[in-house]
């Protein structure tokens, strides 16, 4: 018996409280507005299932193109680690060729050797 009591104090203090809110205009313009919306539901209850069938597809096909962008940047990635060693000894070999002391020591080097090859003669 005391839980029967309990509940339906509780159900007419919530009728009660919402009563006192619906006092303010704004609530009660509100209220009506929300009102209104579940009434519109409830009559056509397919025009939101398939408000939410658009949403849940625009979210797969988002997903989807987001799953296809990291793949197409882990390639990339991948393809920079391969080239980074290649493009590092590149741009060592571009130092050792166009920069002047770099250029002079090798010069020297090339030099001396054919100056050793041909005093072994």
């Amino acid at each position: 018996m005391g839980r029967n009591k309990f509940f339906v104090g509780m159900f007419i203090g919530a009728a009660a409280g919402a009563a006192v809110s619906l006092l303010d205009k704004s609530t009660r313009s509100k209220m009506s507005k929300v009102c209104q919306y579940v009434v519109q539901i409830a009559k056509d209850p397919n025009r939101i299932i398939s408000s939410t069938k658009e949403i849940v597809e625009k979210a797969k096909e988002t997903v989807k193109q987001v799953n296809e962008d990291v793949g197409f940047i882990r390639e990339k990635v991948e393809d920079l680690r391969d080239l980074t060693p290649q493009v590092k000894e590149l741009l060592t070999e571009a130092k050792d060729t166009f920069l002047p002391e770099k250029k002079d020591a090798s010069y020297q080097d090339i030099h001396n050797e054919k100056e050793t090859t041909e005093s072994g003669k």
